[in-house]
C-alpha cells in the first residue's frame, strides 16, 4: 500500500527520476566520495555507508534548488546536486516544504492519485 506521501507524489519513474536518472546519480555519488571521502554533504560529519564505491546504501543526490521535473534546467546542471545521507535528505525536504519550496505541487484527483 502506497504512503499518502507517495500517493501524492507520483512514483520516483513518473517524476522523472528514471534509468537516465539512475546512471546520473551513480556518476554524482562516485565523483563525491571521490573528493570528499563517505561523508554526507551537509557538513553533520556523518558517513555514507558503501558496499561498492557507487552504491551508497544511505546516500541521496540531493537537488540544491529544488526542480519541476526532469525538464526543469536545473534537473541535471552542474552544481544543483549534492549527497546527503538519506535522514539528512528527509529533513532538508521535510524543510523545504514546509517553508513551500519543494519543487512542482501536484494536483489529487477523487479517487486519491495524481492528476497529470
Amino acid at each position: 500500500m502506497k504512503s499518502c506521501m507517495s500517493a501524492r507524489r507520483g512514483s520516483s519513474t513518473s517524476r522523472g527520476y528514471d534509468a537516465r536518472w539512475q546512471a546520473f546519480r551513480r556518476g554524482v555519488i562516485i565523483k563525491h566520495i571521490q573528493e570528499n571521502g563517505p561523508v554526507c554533504g551537509c557538513g553533520c560529519g556523518g558517513r555514507l555507508t558503501t558496499g561498492k564505491p557507487w552504491h551508497a546504501d544511505n546516500a541521496e543526490v540531493d537537488h540544491i534548488k529544488a526542480v519541476s521535473g526532469p525538464d526543469d534546467p536545473l534537473f541535471y546542471a552542474d552544481g544543483n546536486h549534492q549527497v546527503l545521507r538519506k535522514s539528512c535528505h528527509s529533513t532538508k525536504t521535510r524543510r523545504d516544504q514546509q517553508k513551500g519550496d519543494s519543487g512542482p505541487q501536484v494536483t489529487i484527483g477523487a479517487d486519491g492519485w495524481p492528476v497529470s
